[in-house]
Protein backbone atom coordinates (compact mmCIF):
# COMPACT_ATOMS: atom_id res chain seq x y z
CA UNK A 1 0.00 0.00 0.00
CA UNK A 2 1.33 3.45 -0.85
CA UNK A 3 0.19 6.24 1.45
CA UNK A 4 1.64 8.81 3.83
CA UNK A 5 2.96 5.98 6.01
CA UNK A 6 4.61 3.92 3.24
CA UNK A 7 8.05 4.79 4.51
CA UNK A 8 7.23 2.58 7.53
CA UNK A 9 6.15 -0.43 5.41
CA UNK A 10 9.41 -2.20 6.23
CA UNK A 11 8.01 -2.59 9.76
CA UNK A 12 5.67 -5.60 9.84
CA UNK A 13 3.55 -3.91 12.52
CA UNK A 14 2.62 -1.18 10.02
CA UNK A 15 2.46 -3.38 6.94
CA UNK A 16 0.06 -5.80 8.66
CA UNK A 17 -1.96 -3.22 10.61
CA UNK A 18 -5.67 -3.99 10.58
CA UNK A 19 -5.31 -7.38 8.92
CA UNK A 20 -6.95 -10.38 10.57
CA UNK A 21 -4.62 -12.03 13.04
CA UNK A 22 -2.63 -8.83 13.71
CA UNK A 23 -1.40 -9.27 17.28
CA UNK A 24 0.50 -5.99 17.54
CA UNK A 25 -2.46 -3.69 18.05
CA UNK A 26 -5.42 -5.77 19.23
CA UNK A 27 -7.35 -2.61 20.05
CA UNK A 28 -7.32 -1.73 16.34
CA UNK A 29 -8.43 -5.16 15.09
CA UNK A 30 -12.18 -4.74 15.58
CA UNK A 31 -12.85 -1.10 14.90
CA UNK A 32 -15.02 1.08 12.72
CA UNK A 33 -12.02 3.01 11.36
CA UNK A 34 -11.22 2.75 7.65
CA UNK A 35 -7.99 0.89 6.76
CA UNK A 36 -5.95 4.04 6.04
CA UNK A 37 -6.79 5.39 9.52
CA UNK A 38 -5.76 2.10 11.11
CA UNK A 39 -2.41 2.42 9.30
CA UNK A 40 -2.09 5.98 10.55
CA UNK A 41 -2.69 4.90 14.15
CA UNK A 42 -0.27 2.00 13.74
CA UNK A 43 2.36 4.41 12.40
CA UNK A 44 1.80 6.70 15.39
CA UNK A 45 2.34 3.77 17.73
CA UNK A 46 5.55 2.79 15.93
CA UNK A 47 6.86 6.36 16.07
CA UNK A 48 5.94 6.61 19.76
CA UNK A 49 7.79 3.35 20.42
CA UNK A 50 10.90 4.81 18.78
CA UNK A 51 10.50 7.98 20.81
CA UNK A 52 10.37 5.91 24.00
CA UNK A 53 13.12 3.53 22.83
CA UNK A 54 10.70 0.60 22.87
CA UNK A 55 10.75 -0.31 19.17
CA UNK A 56 12.37 -3.66 19.96
CA UNK A 57 9.56 -4.58 22.33
CA UNK A 58 6.96 -3.56 19.76
CA UNK A 59 8.62 -5.69 17.09
CA UNK A 60 8.70 -8.63 19.53
CA UNK A 61 4.98 -8.16 20.22
CA UNK A 62 4.30 -8.44 16.49
CA UNK A 63 5.94 -11.85 16.38
CA UNK A 64 9.57 -11.04 15.59
CA UNK A 65 11.33 -13.49 17.92
CA UNK A 66 14.80 -11.96 17.46
CA UNK A 67 13.69 -8.37 18.01
CA UNK A 68 14.71 -8.19 21.66
CA UNK A 69 18.26 -9.25 20.77
CA UNK A 70 18.67 -6.37 18.29
CA UNK A 71 19.21 -2.84 19.41
CA UNK A 72 16.63 -0.34 18.20
CA UNK A 73 18.18 3.08 18.64
CA UNK A 74 14.97 5.07 18.67
CA UNK A 75 14.65 8.82 18.74
CA UNK A 76 17.27 10.67 16.69
CA UNK A 77 17.40 13.41 19.34
CA UNK A 78 18.65 10.80 21.82
CA UNK A 79 21.48 9.93 19.41
CA UNK A 80 22.45 13.60 19.08
CA UNK A 81 22.33 14.12 22.85
CA UNK A 82 24.43 11.01 23.46
CA UNK A 83 27.05 11.99 20.88
CA UNK A 84 27.11 15.54 22.23
CA UNK A 85 27.54 14.24 25.77
CA UNK A 86 30.50 12.10 24.72
CA UNK A 87 32.11 14.95 22.77
CA UNK A 88 31.67 17.65 25.40
CA UNK A 89 32.26 15.46 28.43
CA UNK A 90 30.66 15.76 31.86
CA UNK A 91 31.52 19.43 32.35
CA UNK A 92 32.38 22.26 30.03
CA UNK A 93 34.50 25.25 30.84
CA UNK A 94 35.50 28.20 28.71
CA UNK A 95 38.69 29.77 30.01
CA UNK A 96 39.52 33.30 28.92
CA UNK A 97 43.26 33.94 29.28
CA UNK A 98 45.20 36.95 28.06
CA UNK A 99 48.93 36.37 27.68
CA UNK A 100 50.85 38.22 30.37
CA UNK A 101 47.85 38.76 32.67
CA UNK A 102 48.83 36.11 35.19
CA UNK A 103 52.11 35.34 36.87
CA UNK A 104 53.36 33.16 39.70
CA UNK A 105 53.27 34.63 43.20
CA UNK A 106 57.03 34.58 43.65
CA UNK A 107 57.78 36.18 40.27
CA UNK A 108 57.65 39.92 39.68
CA UNK A 109 54.93 41.00 37.21
CA UNK A 110 56.09 41.56 33.66
CA UNK A 111 55.76 45.01 32.12
CA UNK A 112 52.21 45.55 30.84
CA UNK A 113 50.74 42.77 33.00
CA UNK A 114 48.29 45.12 34.73
CA UNK A 115 46.85 46.16 31.33
CA UNK A 116 46.65 42.50 30.26
CA UNK A 117 44.88 41.63 33.53
CA UNK A 118 42.35 44.44 32.93
CA UNK A 119 41.67 43.16 29.39
CA UNK A 120 41.31 39.62 30.72
CA UNK A 121 38.75 40.75 33.32
CA UNK A 122 36.77 42.66 30.69
CA UNK A 123 36.78 39.60 28.41
CA UNK A 124 35.65 37.35 31.26
CA UNK A 125 32.82 39.75 32.13
CA UNK A 126 31.80 39.88 28.46
CA UNK A 127 31.86 36.07 28.21
CA UNK A 128 29.61 35.85 31.24
CA UNK A 129 27.13 38.44 29.89
CA UNK A 130 27.02 36.75 26.47
CA UNK A 131 26.63 33.26 27.99
CA UNK A 132 29.66 32.13 26.01
CA UNK A 133 29.72 28.59 27.43
CA UNK A 134 26.08 28.04 26.41
CA UNK A 135 26.71 29.49 22.95
CA UNK A 136 29.64 27.11 22.45
CA UNK A 137 27.40 24.21 23.50
CA UNK A 138 24.75 25.40 21.05
CA UNK A 139 27.30 25.50 18.22
CA UNK A 140 28.64 22.07 19.17
CA UNK A 141 25.10 20.70 19.13
CA UNK A 142 24.55 21.90 15.56
CA UNK A 143 28.01 20.63 14.62
CA UNK A 144 27.14 17.16 15.92
CA UNK A 145 23.76 17.21 14.19
CA UNK A 146 24.64 18.99 10.92
CA UNK A 147 28.42 18.84 10.74
CA UNK A 148 28.95 22.59 11.14
CA UNK A 149 28.03 25.66 13.15
CA UNK A 150 28.18 29.38 12.46
CA UNK A 151 29.36 31.95 15.01
CA UNK A 152 28.57 35.59 14.32
CA UNK A 153 30.34 38.23 16.40
CA UNK A 154 28.91 41.72 15.87
CA UNK A 155 28.65 45.07 17.59
CA UNK A 156 25.30 45.74 19.28
CA UNK A 157 24.45 49.45 19.42
CA UNK A 158 21.74 48.76 22.03
CA UNK A 159 24.08 46.90 24.39
CA UNK A 160 27.16 48.95 23.47
CA UNK A 161 29.28 45.83 23.29
CA UNK A 162 30.01 42.95 20.92
CA UNK A 163 27.39 40.21 20.87
CA UNK A 164 27.77 36.60 19.88
CA UNK A 165 25.12 34.62 18.01
CA UNK A 166 25.14 31.00 16.91
CA UNK A 167 23.21 29.88 13.84
CA UNK A 168 22.26 26.59 12.28
CA UNK A 169 24.35 26.56 9.08
CA UNK A 170 21.37 25.51 6.97
CA UNK A 171 19.34 28.49 8.13
CA UNK A 172 22.31 30.84 7.86
CA UNK A 173 23.09 30.08 4.22
CA UNK A 174 19.51 29.93 2.88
Amino acid sequence: MIDAWSWLNYKPVVAAAGRPGDRSFPELAATWLPPHEIRRLAAYKVLASYDNNQAGQLAAASGDDGALERRELGDAANLVDTALGYLLGPEQQVVVVVVGAEHADEEPPAPGSSEAAAVQERLRAWAQKELLALRVQQAERTAVLLGDGVYVLAWSPEKQRPTLRVYDPGLYFF
